[in-house]
């Protein structure tokens, strides 16, 4: 084998293994450590049909940063609904196992009604609906109690209970329920 084709091997092989590492090695740098995926993969390894019915919740609080939740694929699926195609997203392992797991997360407010809000990695000028970001950018509250009063653009900090939707186009990816603000 020659010199260049030796090189272009090492350069390859070079090349896999840092995007592996870049994208498949938990960064205890990152919102989302090892030690948060570990102790997550062992709570919840598959939900069987009666933890969907009353699924079980964890009172560990893992912090959740955007860039895991930014951390999303696509299929386009033609329903009955939707024959032209619809795209619905593939939920990556570590945010499987964080279903139902206290989240720490924060963001900014984007109002959706007067009853009503979202949390967005971005301020409302650069929100998906706008076209700077997608839906994986966004996610829907369900506060425990009364819905407080929040402003547009408004930087809070939550806790509550994650959990996520794959299959309904009209519907938030992302979900965090019986919410509280930790910090405004």
């Amino acid at each position: 084998m020659s010199k260049t084709k030796w090189a272009l091997l090492v350069l390859i092989v070079s090349v896999l293994f840092i995007v592996e590492y870049i994208c498949f090695t938990p960064n205890k740098a990152n919102t989302v450590g090892y030690k948060a995926i570990v102790d997550t993969s062992r709570a919840i390894d598959d939900i069987s049909e009666t933890e969907k019915r009353s699924p079980k919740i964890s009172k560990d609080t893992v912090k959740l940063g955007w860039q895991l939740l930014a951390n999303i694929d696509y299929v386009e699926e033609k329903t009955e609904d939707y024959p032209g195609g619809v795209l619905n997203p593939i939920i990556n392992f570590q945010l499987k196992n964080l279903k139902n797991h206290y989240i720490e997360i924060s963001g900014y407010v984007v109002p959706m009604d007067e009853n009503s809000y979202a949390l967005s990695s971005n301020v409302m000028s650069a929100c998906f609906f706008c076209g700077m970001a997608g839906p994986e950018s966004v996610m829907g509250i369900q506060f425990k109690n009364d819905t407080p009063s929040l402003k547009t653009d408004q930087y809070i900090s939550l806790v509550g209970i994650f959990s996520y939707n794959d299959t309904n186009p009209e519907d938030w990816i992302y979900h965090i329920k019986d919410a509280k603000i930790l910090k405004k």
